[in-house]
């Protein structure tokens, strides 16, 4: 706490007190500066590593081309292009399916160094589910290192079938309640 000294002789009241804090105060931020000023040049300061993301969700349908035309099939040509684009931003790709020149994605993104969580979609025609199911493990089989995992039944809610699915996955039944995600064992 400060004080006041009262000086009687001019007449004005003089903080002295106040005075010699005050001056403390100030040498003491000169030296805090200087040592900051020192620490600062004395840090190195690194570049942030190139930031990628983790994984990216993928589908290859230009324009006019749509997943709802049973006969497109995306050309191979054209995933190599996405993925090569893709490259620099992510090393992994989320696809949704395994039809319409899908399967490619596996075998491109493995000639990159990518990796791939390979999407089954499941509808309402049990011999379609059927062919994305056995594509999906054919490719996961030729392709271990680069098939991370078999992501299976999220469009469930978006098609509006039944809650409750049985697939059968190497010869394991699995139930799903709308969407759930399988990662491969090793």
């Amino acid at each position: 706490m400060l004080s006041l000294a009262v000086s009687r002789s001019s007449g004005h009241s003089v903080a002295r007190a106040a005075l010699v804090p005050l001056a403390v105060l100030a040498r003491l931020w000169v030296v805090a500066l200087v040592l900051f000023a020192s620490l600062l040049t004395s840090l190195q300061v690194q570049a942030a590593p190139e930031a990628k993301l983790h994984c990216a969700s993928y589908t290859p349908f230009r324009g006019a081309q749509t997943p709802f035309d049973p006969t497109m099939i995306i050309p191979k040509a054209q995933i190599e292009e996405d993925l090569k684009q893709l490259q620099p931003v992510t090393d992994c790709i989320r696809t949704y399916a395994v039809n319409q020149g899908l399967d490619q994605a596996v075998p491109v993104a493995a000639s990159l160094g990518m990796k791939v969580m390979l999407g089954i979609w499941i509808g309402r025609n049990p011999v379609d589910n059927e062919a994305q199911i056995k594509t999906a493990i054919e490719l996961a089989k030729a392709h271990p290192e680069t098939v991370k995992s078999i992501i299976v039944g999220n469009e469930v809610l978006l098609v509006g079938l039944p809650i409750q699915m049985q697939i059968i996955i190497k010869g394991a039944v699995i139930v799903t309640a709308a969407a759930f995600y399988v990662k491969r064992g090793r």
